[in-house]
């Protein structure tokens, strides 16, 4: 149901709809999450007026981890990706973003 009311979203403002499933950008090697990251909003500032939807949020930040393993270093570089690309937006972009949980 979140996917179809983004989509419908889209649609009706005829913006271009990107979606990111969280789970998928937690990659095997280092950094390919954040590249992930970086691209998607790229391709969204290219093709504004955009909607950019992240899926199953809660998947990607849902345990802190203690230890220093390189899959935990993933998700972190990941959420940062994430975060510093959200901060740097401004008004003119045209970019909606819209992150869901399960």
């Amino acid at each position: 149901g979140k996917t179809l009311l983004e989509r419908a979203c889209a649609a009706k403002t005829m913006a271009c709809y990107l979606m990111r499933g969280a789970p998928q950008m937690v990659q095997m090697f280092i950094g390919d999450g954040a590249e992930m990251g970086r691209e998607a909003f790229a391709l969204a500032r290219e093709k504004s007026p955009a909607i950019i939807f992240s899926d199953e949020l809660d998947a990607m930040g849902r345990k802190r981890f203690d230890r220093d393993q390189s899959g935990d270093r993933e998700v972190q570089r990941t959420m940062l990706e994430l975060l510093d690309q959200l901060d740097g937006f401004s008004y003119d972009d045209r970019i909606a973003v819209i992150g869901a949980a399960n």
